[in-house]
């Protein structure tokens, strides 16, 4: 080999270190950075010189490129077990804004307030010509519709907060998609060797995974395609198709122009849709909701039904809460009204009758004229324990002589029931956001272990290229000396 190319092979290994050396600073700076991969200079030997009839001569070494360290397997896993994460994450807020309203079990709640008004049935049955009873039994009844009137419009505003919450992901999520797309033109223009450009990339789909269920394709130059339920996205030429929400509730999510219904199994957009489905629709105040708020209406119905039937003119072979009386109540009382208005049998429209709230006198304690009658109140106190119909009940209670068949339960045991459901499915979701956590956090540290950065590793390969660029200009030196020597002899 020569002098001058002994030179070559110098100054290509001084270049090629000091490359390299640069790339540990390039680690070392992003080492906190989120999202950044670990890149290495490749190094390997340059194409040899043919020197017949010596054969093949080394010519150093040169810089292949830069690598970064990125697992597609875990990358994969990490989103679709974030995107399961802040699915129930979603649902679990959700969930637990409502339990709040609700409150249970203490003083305040719906279930104190049911218990309040059957007490004032029963202080009333012990003494039905007592004008102040029936006030109480008054105000009690109204207090529990107000009651119901304020849990039905906190879990509809619960309701809306959902709406606003989908247009926001989605709003972020068409951003993030066009923030993809420009990063596949960029990473395309750079011939795919871009390491902190897919690095960014990278970045937004795990964000973008946390918003939907995404499947990523890599097309082989260092642009993808991402496909939601089989529609495309964002394409790797660097188009997208936006998503849209529409709707007053229930919401539909589509994509496109013209847009297609989609329907996300994962991430913050099916953890928004189920919190919706969880606490249901209503149209106007006196159509029956869906989810929870139709749950509560189906309480509402037994208890306007079944106390409107017991406070009414007495015929036990029609109605099937009134108790077949021996003797039979006589002279019967004329002209008993509804207690409750018969029209309002939701949480947003339960009513007391308005010409009862406003004269206390209108309450029959008993189905006859007789002074003192409390045969209507004491069948009243016995709502508690009183199985009734209700539309939503699992089943029917027969053996009740108040119920001959259909769904049918106590009132109190059927709202302890409904809110101990409630409940079950809040701890479920919470249950679920602390395994999903644990889950995510495992492949986290199986992420970082393949492409973050080791100040440690990074100084000692630092040292490395230190030592070998230390040697490469040795070898400038001694290429030099060469030279001046032939130079010398050449005098």
């Amino acid at each position: 080999m020569s002098a001058n190319s002994l030179l070559s092979v110098a100054s290509g290994a001084l270049l090629a270190h000091e490359r390299a050396v640069g790339v540990i600073g390039h680690n070392i700076a992003n080492a906190e950075t989120p999202g950044y991969s670990r890149q290495t200079a490749q190094l390997a030997a340059a194409d040899p010189q043919s020197m017949p009839p010596f054969g093949q001569v080394g010519r150093g070494v040169m810089l292949m490129g830069i690598q970064r360290a990125r697992s597609t397997f875990f990358d994969q896993n990490w989103r679709r077990e974030a995107g399961i994460q802040s699915q129930y994450q979603a649902l679990h807020q959700t969930l637990q804004q409502v339990s709040g309203i609700l409150g249970e079990p203490s003083d305040t709640g719906i279930q104190a307030s049911i218990d309040q008004l059957i007490d004032s049935f029963n202080t009333l049955a012990s003494n039905p010509v007592d004008p102040t009873g029936r006030a109480v039994v008054v105000a009690n009844a109204v207090a529990l519709a107000d009651k119901l009137h304020s849990v039905d419009t906190r879990i509809s505003a619960v309701a809306q907060d959902i709406g606003a919450q989908l247009t926001e992901t989605v709003r972020d999520i068409n951003a993030t998609a066009g923030q993809i797309a420009q990063l596949n033109n960029q990473i395309r223009q750079a011939g795919g060797q871009a390491p902190d450009l897919l690095d960014r990339r990278d970045l937004a789909l795990d964000k973008l995974g946390q918003y939907l269920d995404v499947r990523v394709i890599d097309r082989g130059n260092g642009t993808v395609d991402v496909l939601q339920g089989g529609l495309q996205l964002v394409s790797s030429e660097g188009n997208t198709q936006p998503l849209s929400v529409t709707g007053s509730g229930p919401y539909q999510l589509q994509m496109g122009n013209p847009p297609v219904s989609i329907n996300p199994t994962g991430g913050k957009l099916k953890g928004l849709v189920d919190a919706f489905t969880a606490l249901g629709a209503r149209t106007t105040p006196g159509a029956r909701g869906t989810g929870f708020r139709g749950q509560l209406d189906d309480l509402v119905t037994s208890l306007v039904t079944a106390v409107n039937q017991i406070h009414s003119d007495y015929d036990p072979t029609t109605k099937a809460l009134q108790p077949t009386l021996v003797p039979a109540p006589s002279p019967l009382k004329a002209g008993i009204i509804p207690f409750f208005d018969p029209n309002g049998v939701t949480a947003a429209s339960i009513t007391v009758n308005p010409t009862l709230a406003a004269d206390p006198t209108q309450i029959a304690t008993g189905w006859s004229t007789a002074a003192g009658d409390n045969t209507i109140a004491a069948r009243l106190a016995d709502l508690r324990t009183l199985v009734v119909p209700v539309p939503g009940a699992t089943g029917a209670t027969t053996s009740s002589p108040a119920v001959t068949g259909g769904p049918s339960a106590a009132i109190g045991e059927f709202y302890t029931g409904l809110v101990s459901g409630f409940g079950v499915a809040v701890q479920d979701a919470s249950n679920r956001v602390a395994s999903q956590g644990t889950l995510v956090d495992n492949i986290e540290a199986q992420r970082q272990d393949v492409s973050g950065v080791s100040i440690d590793e990074e100084m000692v390969r630092l040292i490395e290229h230190q030592q070998a660029y230390a040697a490469a200009a040795r070898l400038v030196q001694a290429a030099d000396e060469m030279l001046k020597e032939l130079v010398n002899l050449g005098r």
